[in-house]
């Protein structure tokens, strides 16, 4: 496998959250991405992600584990009148409980940089089971009618 170049952006050893050069990573997170994305409510295409993160529009981390990938996510800043929120697109991978910790340090990290009042996602039922204790709540209800 490619060496990946990566601008380390938080390490709780030995877990290790890093920006990557997305040719080189991309390869190696598409499936994991592909995964996240697969689901009817999902407007977004791995495609359409590669391209957000090309133009600066979205950004691209991974997680390592003693230098081995095990994940891949995507955020986005979004701002309005009241505030921003720091948007997670899309997260996929394997080994989830050993990462979990370190992700939502860098979550909150990445947040607080970008002067976020909130961290938002949507996705797998699970993930809320998941997060919970790390003080996520359930947000506002969506209703979704398909055409």
């Amino acid at each position: 496998m490619n060496q990946l170049r990566v601008r380390f952006l938080h390490s709780d050893s030995p877990v290790t959250i890093a920006e990557p050069v997305l040719a080189s990573a991309w390869p190696h997170v598409k499936r994991w991405l592909d995964a996240a994305l697969d689901n009817e409510f999902s407007l977004l295409t791995s495609t359409d992600l590669f391209h957000a993160i090309a133009n600066g529009k979205m950004a691209l981390r991974v997680v390592h584990i003693e230098r081995v990938m095990v994940a891949a996510y995507v955020t986005e800043v979004v701002t309005g009148g009241r505030g921003s929120a720091l948007n997670v697109i899309a997260l996929g991978g394997k080994r989830l409980r050993e990462w979990i910790d370190p992700l939502r340090k860098a979550w909150d990290a990445e947040a607080r940089d970008n002067r976020c009042r909130m961290i938002v996602f949507m996705g797998r039922r699970g993930w809320r089971r998941i997060f919970a204790p790390y003080g996520y709540v359930a947000g506002p209800p969506t209703t979704v009618r398909m055409l």
